[in-house]
């Protein structure tokens, strides 16, 4: 007696045509001039995660992104903008 095997349903990851796909139409908008295909461009071809799993925060530099955090900047960024000292680069 011999059993059909089960169907199975569609695989969870990219195939490798799929993302070259992808790759390609992604440099196809960059090579057109989209300023988004050119970001996603430069930021998938660094191969570095750009944002936690947990919510999309971005994972700065010294900064753990959680509010409470000893190393959270925003009660020190929210003073500089209502005292109105913010200051970008060499602008003064």
């Amino acid at each position: 007696m011999t059993s059909a095997a089960p169907t199975r349903g569609r695989q969870a990851r990219a195939t490798k045509a799929e993302v070259t796909n992808a790759w390609r139409r992604i440099r196809d908008a960059a090579e057109d001039g989209s300023l988004l295909g050119s970001a996603l461009l430069i930021a998938l071809s660094e191969g570095k995660p750009f944002a936690h799993a947990d919510g999309g925060i971005l994972n700065l530099p010294g900064h753990g992104g959680w509010v409470g955090d000893p190393a959270d900047p925003g009660e020190t960024i929210r003073a500089a903008i209502q005292a109105g000292t913010t200051t970008r680069g060499g602008d003064q």
